[in-house]
Order: C-alpha cells, then structure tokens, then sequence
C-alpha cells in the first residue's frame, strides 16, 4: 500500500485523484446536480429575458466561489479529468470550461440559442483563459477533445485486433482509437489527421461519416497521454 496521504479525506493509501469516500463522491454528485440546474434553467429573477449559457455561467461561477473551498473545488477538478494548481478562482473557471461548457453544452445542445451556439467559442476561450492556463503563441492549435480510456483495456480477453476506417489495416487494439461518431481509427492514422488538422487549425472529422468528434476513448494508457500532450487543449 501507497504512504500517500489523501489531501481530501485524510486517509492512507491514496491520494486525492483516487478519493471515492462517500462524502467525496457525493460533493462530486452534489456540484454536478447544481451544474446542471443553472444550465437547464430558463429564467432567472436578474433577468428580464432567457439568460444566455455565459449568463448562466457566470451565476453558477459565483455559487462555487462563495460555497465550496479550495479543496472541495480541486476534489472535483480530480473527478473530471482536470489539473488541481491554481486558485480557487482558477480552479472554478477550469469546471465552468470543462463540465459546464465543452460536457453539459453536449448533453444538453438541443437548449442552445442560435446566440449561444455563435458565441460558444468566445466563452470556451473567456473561462480557459480565467483558469490560469495561457497559450503560447508559438505552440501549435489544439482541440477541445476530451480522451478517456476504455475499461476493457486491461481485459486480456479483448480482441487484440480491429480494422482502421482509413488505412482498413487489421491493427493491435493497442492503437485503436474510437471517436465520436464510434468509427475506428488506428493512432498512426488518427495522429496523421490531427496534425494536418492542426496546421491548417481545422476542426477534425470522421473521415467515414463526416460528423466533428471532441471525444476519443483509446486502449492504451501511453495513447492517451500522448494524444492529451499533443493535441488536446486541457485545463
């Protein structure tokens, strides 16, 4: 067992990226709930007309500064994939970008207004920036791709092969990539698109069906932080 001490919980053995106690996962539960009431609501007494997402955003953003602390904030930035540095104000800008804006916009796109669909990327960009990270002008464009990995990638009795969309190689699972429309794509191919994409700072899609992906699950631990470092516009 790990001498880590969990900065959340208090308890040996695991740190705070690992804290499932029951008091973590229901703040986790609670925040999320509360996310997606100021997302989903029409009206607001402030104001007169349907407030815009960035409206209901920045509500929700003062909510999580005046109730939750610091380490109540970076216990949820744990949970949904983002970095813990940084202040409070930091750390509630990285939720507001991630869930809030690139998760819930997802879930819940048929609520968008013509408005919000517009300006989407002004706000995308207002709470990356708010969170402390700052693009350097000589780095190469990133996406706003969110990659996890598949639960089946340490089951030995997966398939070890799939065949790439792109390339139609029979290819390790090692290397397979499913993208949001859950079309195949094998890392050298993917990686190929994606830096093409890159310099010409196009949005990548499926090269079968069309449809812009922001979501990749991978096999392989090493895939995905490549494809994080590389690509992917992290908070």
């Amino acid at each position: 067992m790990t001498s880590n001490k969990c900065s959340y919980c208090g308890v040996k053995g695991h740190t705070i990226a690992n804290c499932n106690s029951t008091e973590s996962m229901d703040v986790f539960d609670e925040i999320k709930r509360r996310a997606i009431c100021y997302f989903t609501m029409d009206r607001a007494h402030v104001f007169f007309e349907k407030p815009s997402i960035q409206e209901k955003a920045m509500i929700f953003n003062r909510i999580l500064l005046d109730t939750y602390p610091i380490n109540k904030l970076k216990l949820v930035m744990t949970k949904i994939g983002c970095t813990i540095g940084g202040t409070n104000v930091q750390l509630a800008a990285k939720f507001i970008y991630q869930y809030f804006m690139l998760d819930l916009t997802k879930k819940y796109s048929y609520m968008l207004s013509d408005n919000d669909r517009a300006h989407l990327d002004e706000y995308l960009l207002y709470w990356y920036e708010l969170s402390g990270i700052k693009r350097k002008s000589s780095t190469l464009y990133k996406f706003q791709m969110k990659v996890s990995l598949h639960e089946s990638h340490t089951n030995p009795n997966a398939k070890s092969k799939f065949t790439c969309i792109d390339c139609m190689r029979k290819t390790s699972i090692s290397k397979k990539v499913v993208i949001g429309c859950s079309h195949d794509l094998c890392s050298d191919c993917l990686v190929t698109q994606l830096t093409g994409c890159q310099t010409e700072g196009n949005t990548p899609d499926c090269l079968f069906c069309c449809m812009e992906f922001t979501q990749l699950v991978v096999h392989k631990e090493s895939l995905l932080k490549k494809l994080n470092k590389q690509f992917c516009m992290k908070c």
